[in-house]
């Protein structure tokens, strides 16, 4: 089960890793993975993308 969970954060970072969403914004890149484990046993993994946009007035 630990494995399918990271077999999901890649497919995650696949999809999201380098998609843009038009002239206007910047390809999507992660910044930061972290994992946290909580005290209730729950694994959280936290995800961080960055992009730049253009604002068009």
């Amino acid at each position: 089960m630990g494995l399918q969970m990271l077999d999901t954060v890649e497919k995650l970072h696949d999809a999201l890793q380098g998609e843009t969403l038009g002239d206007t914004v910047s390809a999507l890149s992660r910044s930061r993975a972290t994992m946290q484990t909580r005290s209730n046993k729950i694994i959280v993994f936290n995800l961080i993308y960055s992009t730049t946009f253009q604002e068009v007035k």
